[in-house]
């Protein structure tokens, strides 16, 4: 499979040990090749280069949609922001989650966030910067237009981990 300029920097500072969660910023509905869309690219990439057991696609209207399970049999998609949480702070499976709509998520301004929202957005934030999380095999990629439509909770100044971020509009297409 070939990689992108930037999914080769995803690739070396996972493998490295030095993040686990990620921004992808820029065009996202985008093509990463010439014949794969940015987001499919992510899942194929996830599944056949580093081996992830379970993979999911998970916006705040659908919830999760998987790609892969680990038990093909179970029902998983649907399942809420709360849950991947618990699950990605679960040491037992390699698990894989790409957000999508993080800014209609977490929007920058907390007056327009509902309590509901502003539950998610620090359970999310307590789950990232978890010792379980930072030390697990799983993974969380966050993709957005713009990395300053997201919640300043999720800047790196203020992130006890390391939240690696590229913009994919400014790499070349094959």
């Amino acid at each position: 499979m070939y990689k992108t300029r930037w999914i080769k920097e995803l690739d070396n500072r996972y493998k490295s040990g030095i993040a686990n969660a990620f921004i992808i910023a820029g065009n996202i509905g985008d093509y990463a090749l010439a014949d794969i869309k940015i987001d499919n690219y992510i899942g194929q990439y996830l599944d056949e280069v580093l081996g992830f057991e379970e993979i999911a696609f998970f916006d705040i209207i659908n919830g999760s949609t998987y790609m892969k399970k680990k038990d093909p049999e179970s029902n998983n998609n649907g399942e809420s922001l709360s849950n991947i949480c618990y699950k990605l702070k679960d040491l037992s499976s390699k698990r894989a989650y790409i957000i999508s709509y993080t800014a209609q998520m977490m929007p920058t301004e907390d007056r327009m966030m509902n309590d509901t929202d502003k539950k998610n957005l620090i359970t999310l934030h307590k789950t990232l910067n978890s010792k379980e999380f930072s030390t697990s095999d799983n993974m969380i990629i966050f993709l957005c237009e713009s990395v300053k439509d997201m919640h300043s909770m999720f800047d790196n100044s203020r992130f006890d981990g390391d939240i690696s971020q590229w913009d994919v509009s400014k790499v070349a297409h094959m």
